[in-house]
């Protein structure tokens, strides 16, 4: 019997600790059948050898995507990736043998000074918080070492053994960002005990450092008392006309720049330049400087102190009125951002597009937080990781293949036929396909070939009207194939998207053609562009659905089998550009501008962590405590819980009359919906993968029959907005989260949600009810941000909410 399934597969042998690494599959086996090729379906496991030599699972399985992320202590081992539709084959092509490599060299990339509204900020008050923040590369979980200093210049009553203010320690977060908090009021108290005269205005600087081996904490500065009479003033070590040393600790030794290390790369700090000494006990003591990054402010009395952040927004002030609403996320695109998307190209790569979308996001309206979102979910798939523009598509078919992208190599004249004469006179030919073109299609003289992509693409894109393309002879299908980050196709394309930069952009002063939209800047305006010019920005309005990714990929590239990695792409980055923590885009976190056919019960639904008791969190019983089925260490749920704090909105999914709203025990007070829209209700469902069969969750219970009547169920509400009869559409907003029914209260307040049918099912256990899973796009642990575990836990630990009739 002949093979089915996955054959082959490619990726990174020896992938980066900490970065995240796609396996692709690169081959079926011929007897696969078309309709059961799906990515989907596709299972990736992990193997790990032992000392024994032989490879045994690591129970890490995913359905769909090829991802893996190595971590700290992988390096040290030997892994084997597989990828398989059916079972298991433990060797061949359909694994990869993976020895996982240490990170790159750490870097600070830059070093930032901002208000406490997170805002940046230069010149700042006697009476605030200073924040200062560092981006980094490959330092994620390390400690970084954030000093204040004062900036001081040749006056005399200062002591350059005294300039250190402060001194503190800050972890780099996932996203590779350190901060650090610096009260300025000590900075004018140090600069008073100084003995300077003119205490009006102080300068100062703050650097960050990053040493290698560095496992402990640092000893704190020790601020002395402002009461004692200072020290005489030192002569400061001079610098004219040579060189700066390195400085010395205080036992006399020279701290160490680790050789081939970013810091030694760099010129001295301010620090080195003056001869400054740091004020801490042994920090120098066997470390070496890895790295280094710093940053200029000036305190002045006269200005007014920033204003905290209200209720998570951002605070403007205009003409003295404070306005809420704007983030400060939206406007601009970050190194940390970028480097979680491309997480295979170059620093060099990741500025470039950086630096153009900076330059261009605003001129077309790709400045909220949510088109940033979809923008590059279509742009990682179409460029993938490692930022692969150099030769624009990749036209390099096998014969098998051309029929299933483009009709004019079917014998059919539509896609999916057998292959033609066009198709094996250019398509690829090689040892992995022409055994089997032979059996297949009766074609014994065939020799192996590289694939023409050249005349590939002048046929598929020969006189086409929708691309403005000539004919063969012309070669416009070569010239404007796909190309830039967002693959733009068509010579018609080209001249629209000039004409777009023309209107929009006219400082650009550069027309897009073949030969320059490859460049990484060029290919990046143009693209940003095409997504104005052709209603990728309006789609992304609309909200971030599945159904909104659809409508994109509609544009972008109708005929793609890749929807469901744009799908899970989008999931990331709604991720990456925290869209549940935007406030610049009232609708970031999936609610339509306009009336739709679905809405997510609650905005941002992650899954809970933690329990009633609040025991749980990531890794725990915790995560599984809220999924629908014998969850609960065998006891039965009903649904499924999603975190949300009292007092959020709550929204009716899709179009129904409100069946009931009452009160029950157990659930306190309830909303219940039958669905009158049930073509839009299944058209939502999705392939969602369950998260934990191992602990009991299901599918849905035996006499959950989608041909009845389906209700939503809804409860634990503060407070209820609609009632019984009223019919609700789409993202209409029905109540209010609460805790109600809970009658000792609870550590981790939630909506629970059920999907049940045939009958009023409150009561009847899992046997009328499916896994609300498959219908609502909830985030699993896997899947949160660290601000949405942090959430979790810090509601937890601040004890239970007790509120048991709701409002």
């Amino acid at each position: 019997m002949s093979k089915k399934g996955v054959s082959r597969i490619s990726g990174n042998a020896s992938p980066k600790i900490g970065e995240a690494t796609t396996y692709t599959i690169t081959d079926w086996y011929p007897a696969t059948p078309q309709n059961q090729r799906n990515l989907a379906n596709v299972t990736w496991e992990l193997f790990k050898k032992r000392e024994n030599g032989r490879f045994t699972t690591t129970n890490i399985k995913k359905t769909g995507v090829g991802t893996f992320t190595f971590g700290e202590v992988a390096h040290r081992h030997t892994y084997r990736i597989e990828a398989y539709l059916y079972e298991s084959e433990g060797d061949g092509a359909s694994t990869i043998e993976v020895n996982p490599q240490p990170a790159a060299v750490p870097r600070i990339n830059k070093v930032e000074l901002k208000y406490i509204d997170d805002t940046p900020g230069t010149t700042f008050s006697y009476t605030e918080k200073l924040v200062a923040s560092a981006e980094t590369v490959n330092l994620g979980g390390q400690k970084l070492k954030f000093s204040l200093w004062e900036d001081d210049a040749d006056i005399e009553g200062h002591n350059s053994r005294n300039l250190l203010i402060e001194t503190k320690e800050a972890t780099v977060n996932r996203q590779g960002t350190a901060t650090a908090e610096f009260m300025l009021t000590r900075a004018l108290m140090q600069k008073a005990m100084q003995g300077e005269t003119d205490p009006g205005k102080l300068e100062f600087y703050v650097t960050v450092e990053y040493f290698s081996h560095n496992k402990h904490a640092t000893n704190n500065v020790n601020v002395d008392n402002p009461l004692h009479t200072p020290p005489r003033p030192q002569p400061r070590p001079s610098t004219n006309n040579r060189p700066a040393q390195p400085t010395q600790n205080q036992n006399g030794n020279t701290p160490p720049r680790a050789q081939n290390s970013p810091a030694a790369e760099k010129p001295q700090s301010q620090k080195e330049e003056k001869g400054i000494m740091d004020n801490v006990r042994n920090w120098w003591n066997n470390l070496e400087l890895w790295d280094w990054g710093e940053a200029q402010g000036t305190v002045q009395p006269q200005q007014s102190p920033a204003q905290p952040t209200a209720g998570g927004r951002t605070v403007t002030t205009v003409e003295g009125n404070t306005v809420q609403g704007e983030c400060p996320r939206c406007k601009v695109l970050s190194l940390t951002e970028v480097n979680e998307i491309f997480t295979e190209a170059t620093l060099e790569e990741k500025s470039a597009i950086m630096n153009a979308f900076n330059e261009a996001n605003e001129q077309f309206g790709l400045d909220k937080c949510r088109q940033k979102a979809h923008f590059f979910a279509q742009v990682l798939q179409e460029i993938g990781a490692s930022v692969n523009v150099s030769n624009g598509e990749s036209l390099n078919y096998p014969v098998e293949n051309l029929p299933l992208h483009f009709s004019r190599f079917s014998t059919t004249g539509r896609l999916r036929g057998a292959p033609n004469d066009l198709a094996f006179q250019h398509g690829r030919i090689d040892d992995r396909n022409i055994e089997m073109l032979r059996r297949t299609y009766r074609q014994t003289n065939l020799r192996q070939q590289a694939a023409n992509q050249e005349m590939i693409a002048n046929i598929a894109y020969a006189n086409r009207e929708d691309l403005g393309n000539g004919s063969i002879e012309s070669g416009d299908g070569w010239n404007y194939r796909g190309r830039g980050i967002i693959q733009i196709t068509g010579k018609e394309k080209y001249t629209r998207i000039n004409t777009r930069i023309d209107n929009d952009y006219p400082s650009f002063g550069i027309d897009i053609n073949a030969n320059n939209i490859n460049n990484l800047r060029e290919g990046t305006v143009a693209s940003m562009a095409y997504w104005e010019e052709y209603g990728c920005k309006t789609k992304a309005d609309a909200g971030v659905t599945r159904a909104d990714l659809d409508n994109i990929v509609d544009i972008v590239n109708s005929q793609t089998p890749t929807r469901n990695a744009r799908w899970q792409n989008l999931q990331n980055m709604i991720n990456i550009f925290q869209l549940e923590l935007c406030t610049g885009d009232t609708a970031a976190a999936a609610t339509p501008a306009g009336p739709s056919n679905w809405h997510e019960p609650v905005d941002n639904p992650i899954s809970t962590l933690y329990m009633q008791s609040g025991n749980g969190g990531v890794g725990t019983v915790g995560e599984n405590w809220g999924l629908f089925g014998r969850t609960r260490n065998g006891g039965v749920h009903q649904g499924l819980d999603l975190f949300a704090e009292v007092g959020k909105d709550v929204f009716a999914c899709t179009k129904g009359i409100v069946h009931k709203a009452t009160w029950h025990n157990g659930y306190g007070n309830t909303v219940t919906i039958k669905i009158t829209d049930k073509e839009s209700f299944f058209n939502h469902r999705r392939e969602y993968v369950r998260l934990h069969t191992d602990r009991g969750e299901i599918i849905q219970g035996p006499s959950f029959d989608k041909q009845q009547d389906i209700y939503l169920f809804y409860a634990h509400l503060n407070e209820v907005l609609v009632t019984e009869g009223a019919e609700v559409e789409a993202g209409a907003v029905i109540a209010k989260t609460g805790v109600s029914g809970v009658r000792g209260g609870t550590c981790a307040p939630h909506l629970h949600f059920e999907i049940f049918t045939t009958i009023y099912a409150v009561g009847h256990g899992l046997n009328y009810r499916c896994n609300p899973g498959y219908y609502v796009h909830f985030k699993g642990p896997a899947a949160q941000s660290a601000a949405d575990t942090l959430r979790q836990k810090t509601t937890a630990e601040g004890g239970r909410v007790i509120n048991f009739e709701g409002i």
